[in-house]
């Protein structure tokens, strides 16, 4: 992942105003060390695809929040976990349970 702080922090401006290539380019910077992630923490019968798109998603409608742009990747995983407790009602307790207590 780009080490710049103070780019990371620009693009992190820029796509909280709704910008689609700061994004794309936030997208680009976190979506590998994500899927990683999630390929450790999801269970089996969980598509990593659909995981990492929700993941993706949720984090960028929340990116106003990141306050430090070294932690970027992290507020990407702590928008799973939150993102997978709300599915948790939603979806079914099986597989979300699962994620929850793997995750958490």
């Amino acid at each position: 992942m780009e080490s710049n702080p103070a780019r990371i922090k620009e693009l992190i401006g820029r796509a909280s105003e709704g910008s689609l290539r700061a994004m794309d380019e936030i997208v680009d910077l976190v979506e590998k060390p994500v899927r990683a992630y999630l390929a450790l923490t999801a269970g089996p019968a969980m598509s990593i695809d659909d995981l990492a798109q929700d993941t993706l998603i949720t984090g960028l409608q929340k990116i106003g929040r990141v306050r430090d742009p070294d932690q970027l990747v992290s507020f990407f995983r702590v928008r799973r976990k939150i993102s997978c407790g709300l599915s948790f009602a939603s979806r079914g307790a099986g597989i979300c349970y699962w994620s929850v207590m793997r995750i958490g």
